[in-house]
């Protein structure tokens, strides 16, 4: 728990050959940002937390852009799949050492600006 995953620059993200549009995307999510390992779904699969807030759903958002849901029952699906080739090249991220705890290294994108205060 708690290590940091991400997709490397050096794969090129169309070899993954993803049989979704929607795929490529937390794919490139992976790749600029990386995520973090943070719970156990208590079984062989994967949970992507999203946002469930005063405006709706991400998942309920997702399934009307996309037509299906990020839930599927099988693995053998379109969107299973793709999320298996993500998971499958997730490499752990080493930027811990004892002269810089908790990391550092060069952001694979650049920050975001700083927001206005109110």
């Amino acid at each position: 728990m708690g290590g940091l995953v991400a997709l490397p620059p050096f794969i090129n993200l169309d070899s993954l050959q993803f049989e979704t549009i929607p795929g490529r995307i937390p794919a490139q999510a992976f790749r600029d940002y990386g995520a973090y390992i943070v719970d156990d779904t208590a079984w062989d699969v994967f949970a992507i937390v999203t946002e469930w807030g005063p405006d709706g759903r991400v998942a309920d958002e997702f399934e009307m852009k996309w037509g299906f849901s990020m839930k599927q029952s099988s693995k053998q699906t379109p969107w299973s799949r793709d999320m298996d080739r993500i998971f499958m090249n997730l490499h752990i991220v080493v930027i811990n050492s004892p002269q810089n705890i908790d990391g550092g290294g060069k952001p694979g994108v650049p920050m975001a600006a700083e927001l206005d205060e109110p």
